[in-house]
């Protein structure tokens, strides 16, 4: 059986967009397609950056917190020969970007489907809930 995961406060003091951080500004769709494209592109690092630093990771019911839990959480993912991932259907409601997906292993198999939810605050994500098929 091949192994991998599944992969996904607001400030009381209001600021002028022109002086807001530039991630604060990123809408969370746009923040979600960086996480995914920094997937896509195999850049673990820049798939962290899209976390808040305690950002909370619960994947079919397991939890992990922080850089360091999700960093090991996911390591399987970009390693050689780990599946490409394939979008299935994506949307947004209620506050939270959702997505359908799949996997693609080297030998062109295919692995249907996961559901992912992504809370994002001041342009990271904050919490990530996901379910594999």
């Amino acid at each position: 059986m091949r192994s991998f995961c599944t992969f996904i406060a607001a400030s009381a003091i209001a600021v002028p967009a022109a002086y807001a951080p530039a991630a604060a500004q990123e809408s969370p769709v746009a923040v979600v397609q960086s996480h995914i494209d920094a997937y896509r592109a195999r850049n673990l690092n820049a798939f962290m950056r899209s976390f808040a630093s305690d950002a909370v990771v619960v994947i079919d019911g397991v939890a992990v917190q922080g850089h360091a839990q999700i960093r090991e959480l996911y390591s399987l993912n970009f390693a050689p020969g780990a599946p490409k991932l394939k979008m299935i259907s994506s949307g947004q409601a209620d506050g939270v970007v959702w997505f359908e997906s799949g996997y693609v292993f080297q030998d062109g198999s295919e692995l249907c489907c996961g559901y992912s939810e992504y809370t994002v605050e001041n342009g990271k994500i904050t919490m990530l809930v996901a379910r594999t098929a």
